[in-house]
């Protein structure tokens, strides 16, 4: 197997939604029989997978590989198809298909040049489609980043309360209700673009958008934020960060202590109300988070799990009070 199609078997378990439960071990099967040159083993696994659930790309397009260098090249097209969906940027499969020695055998066939083509077709009208909107994505992470980071500079020359910071809020919040409405637009048009359509800056753009709305802006598309984790192209850990502030938001607890305030008294940063703080560690690796007392250190806060549950009535009482 070559190391360009090596790459591609790293990232096979990524972005991936949820399977039938012999699935995953199916796969991970033939994963590991391809890695150890036991083609028709992978063959044999990877047609279990596919026969309870239609796969992944990623999954497919290692299927393909086993299936190239066990000699069936029916079976290796029809995988590849499957592997190459619309709606999706391929650049790193398509390299490895026309370029790498696993498929050197498929690409010496009377089929290959029509295959060929029609991928490419399906590869140019994609790039036509999500090209413009992913410069319009890119665009809209850079400005809802700056002014951010700009605040983060100020805040630490000048505290929290200057008029330059209130200004450049001022500033800011203009430009996430423009970057609002136009992630309004694509989402209506385009849906939901993963990291596999336009790359993860791009994608990220869409959750930033979102978390950094009012209230009502991130209920209504905090559905859509769920269905593309389940769809693999959201990470669950933007969810849980955007559950956590809309939790706090209407008033509850939130789940996975991802959102940091400052104390009403000391002016401190602290871990705002959180349930269940026994158990956070388990909830937030559930979603791939780090453990909590490594994500507030860039805080300075020394998480101290029972002297928070002690203080944590006292900081809900004072939270309440009206500013």
């Amino acid at each position: 197997m070559t190391s360009l199609c090596r790459l591609l078997v790293i990232f096979a378990a990524l972005l991936r939604p949820a399977f039938p439960q012999d699935y995953p071990a199916l796969t991970a099967q033939g994963i590991a029989s391809l890695k150890a040159g036991q083609n028709a083993k992978a063959v044999e696994a990877y047609g279990a997978a596919f026969r309870l659930h239609a796969g992944e790309p990623w999954d497919y397009f290692n299927a393909a590989s086993a299936a190239a260098h066990a000699g069936t090249a029916s079976l290796t097209l029809e995988w590849l198809d499957h592997a190459f969906p619309a709606g999706e940027d391929w650049a790193i499969p398509m390299k490895a298909l026309t370029e790498g020695r696993d498929f050197e055998a498929i690409r010496a066939t009377e089929a290959w040049p029509a295959f060929r083509k029609s991928l490419e077709e399906r590869l140019a009208d994609f790039q036509a489609q999500t090209g413009p909107v992913k410069e319009e994505l890119l665009a809209i992470f850079d400005e809802d980043q700056a002014f951010r980071l700009q605040l983060s500079g100020l805040e630490k020359q000048y505290g929290r309360d200057p008029q330059q910071i209130r200004d450049l809020w001022k500033t800011g919040g203009a430009t996430d209700a423009a970057n609002q409405v136009k992630v309004r637009a694509i989402l209506e048009k385009h849906g939901w673009l993963g990291p596999r359509q336009v790359g993860w800056k791009a994608s990220s753009a869409l959750f930033l958008v979102i978390q950094h709305a009012d209230l009502p802006y991130q209920k209504e598309y905090l559905p859509t934020v769920r269905a593309a984790v389940k769809e693999g192209k959201a990470d669950a850990g933007e969810l849980a960060l955007l559950e956590d502030r809309i939790g706090l938001r209407e008033g509850r607890r939130q789940v996975y202590g991802s959102q940091i305030h400052p104390d009403p008294k000391t002016g401190l940063w602290i871990v705002a109300p959180l349930e269940d703080p026994d158990h956070v560690d388990a909830r937030r690796a559930a979603v791939g988070l780090q453990p909590l007392s490594a994500y507030v250190e860039q805080w300075n806060i020394k998480w101290d799990v029972e002297e928070y549950k002690r203080q944590l009535p006292a900081l809900e009482a004072s939270l309440a009070q009206p500013k």
